[in-house]
């Protein structure tokens, strides 16, 4: 790991905002965290995040949400949007309730047999494994008509 010394003065400048954690007040770095396939873009702290510089770390721990939506998508054997774009998104699950249908997620355009980012087996649940602010799409490799994708989106 690396530290960067900055001198007041020189004109280099880093925004930081005070945390108050344990009692105590801390600078923390801003953070602008972007997806250039969406253009979507926030900064650290409006999504909740902190960067916790402890023991010289750097982990990302997320902030608790204080609401939820949850939507349903029918199976499809075309594809269809799971779900919108969100730049307040903080967490996203999807799980495929199809009893019989394997659902395919893209992150990336179109779902499809080559299109995508996960496989999930009917019953499966998936969690993106950094917050994702975009637009997911899907489709099942059969029919089934009870079967869905159930969202559930934090805010």
């Amino acid at each position: 790991m690396s530290k960067v010394s900055v001198t007041p003065g020189s004109g280099a400048d880093i925004a930081t905002n005070d945390i108050t954690r344990d009692g105590s007040t801390e600078k923390m770095q801003l953070i602008n965290v972007s997806d250039p396939a969406t253009g979507l873009s926030a900064n650290v702290a409006s999504t909740g995040l902190i960067v916790d510089n402890s023991a010289n770390t750097q982990p990302v721990i997320l902030k608790g949400s204080s609401s939820a939506a949850q939507t349903n998508v029918a199976a499809s054997v075309t594809a269809v949007t799971i779900i919108i774009a969100n730049a307040a998104r903080r967490h996203i699950t999807v799980r495929n309730d199809s009893a019989v249908a394997t659902l395919a997620l893209s992150l990336s355009g179109t779902a499809s047999p080559t299109n995508l980012v996960e496989e999930l087996a009917p019953g499966a649940t998936w969690t993106p494994p950094i917050p994702w602010l975009g637009s997911i799409s899907g489709i099942w490799d059969q029919a089934d008509a009870a079967g869905a994708a159930r969202v559930t989106e934090y805010l």
